[in-house]
């Protein structure tokens, strides 16, 4: 059985899965705006699927 955990854990790793291939490629790289965290990645529950509009939540744009 899986726990709630395990869910949601789950649940945010598949978030990140959609992120833009350039956003993904600057966080690989550590060239990410200094106030974009993997905490605040994984704690978002809107993250656009449009990646343009990603970038400009995570302050790409």
């Amino acid at each position: 059985m899986v726990s709630d955990y395990s869910k949601r854990h789950i649940n945010q790793l598949i978030r990140l899965s959609y992120l833009a291939p350039d956003i993904i490629a600057a966080i690989i790289n550590g060239t990410q705006p200094p106030q974009l965290t993997g905490r605040q990645i994984m704690r978002k529950n809107n993250i656009p699927l449009d990646w343009a509009s990603q970038r400009i939540m995570f302050r790409f744009a």
